[in-house]
């Protein structure tokens, strides 16, 4: 592993921990072959969004890394159909958002991630079920842009041992009151959504960076207070890894209902979610948003 990761996180082997920072590097690295031409298109991916052509480069290269280094496994990517490979059983199933914030990254903004989550073989996508998660930020303004290294931090989560970031255990804020919080809406793609009005005016700071693993791992951290989606449009593998990091961190994560999210057959589901540092803070954003809506 490279300097700044040499700490191996709880609940991590010290080689699938070197795998991921060095997955994640390679990354960062295959990415700058197309910062001179962000804007090439590949056709629509599963979803029906127009495909970049670095999206499906990235893919490509994450899923023939994951299959060298797990023995036999599911692979599920927003490119289409669970990728069964080697013997079966199956051991594992990966979650792979390879480019999380693409969108930043073809604008040469922050922030954009690796996210990889890992699930048992067989069964929907539940929260409680994830075993481990990592997030890799590959933004392009970051150090990869230049000789040497690249953008930091790297997150790490595994059930039960904590979220990590380097040799930090991560825990969030704490806040339990609204109109002291931070707070990250995601606007991408939905501009009109009125019931964001009410929580607009009940909260302390408002902010959109249209990168939900790296919004929600903000909450993780204690960066920011919450992180509110309620387009309807958002997909599993761009917040399943950094839910793990949220649960691991004392947060909460619920819907636009109050209640725990549902498990997740494939990657084409939709969902909404509102993520707190506490459970009083999640509350109190459902009820603003309700009372927005009558």
């Amino acid at each position: 592993m490279n300097g700044a990761s040499a700490f191996v996180p709880p609940g991590f082997s010290q080689e699938l921990a070197a795998f991921l920072t060095a997955l994640h590097q390679e990354v960062a690295q295959a990415l700058r072959h197309f910062a001179a031409d962000p804007n090439r298109t590949s056709g629509q991916n599963a979803k029906g969004d127009v495909q970049r052509a670095f999206d499906l480069e990235i893919d490509r290269l994450v899923r023939r890394r994951l299959k060298e280094y797990f023995d036999s496994g599911i692979l599920t990517t927003e490119e289409g159909d669970d990728e069964r490979f080697g013997q079966p059983p199956p051991q594992v199933r990966l979650v792979v958002d390879p480019v999380d914030g693409s969108d930043n990254w073809r604008l040469g903004l922050a922030y954009s991630s690796l996210c990889i989550s890992a699930f048992p073989p067989e069964g929907p996508l539940e929260l409680a079920r994830q075993m481990w998660a990592f997030i890799g930020d590959i933004s392009r303004w970051g150090p990869q842009g230049s000789a040497g290294g690249v953008w930091e931090p790297l997150l790490f989560a595994a059930r039960g041992c904590g979220a990590w970031r380097r040799d930090k255990r991560l825990a969030t804020s704490g806040q339990r009151k609204l109109a002291e919080a931070a707070v990250s809406v995601q606007l991408s793609h939905s501009p009109k959504q009125p019931q964001l009005l009410e929580l607009f005016a009940a909260t302390k700071t408002i902010r959109s960076y249209g990168s939900s693993s790296h919004d929600i791992g903000l909450v993780a951290t204690g960066q920011l207070d919450a992180h509110v989606d309620v387009r309807g449009r958002l997909t599993p593998e761009s917040f399943l890894a950094a839910c793990l990091a949220i649960e691991e961190a004392g947060g909460c994560i619920v819907g636009p209902d109050g209640e725990r999210l549902p498990p997740y057959e494939r990657l084409t589901d939709r969902a909404s979610l509102i993520v707190a540092a506490t459970a009083e803070l999640a509350a109190e954003i459902v009820a603003v948003l309700a009372q927005s809506c009558d």
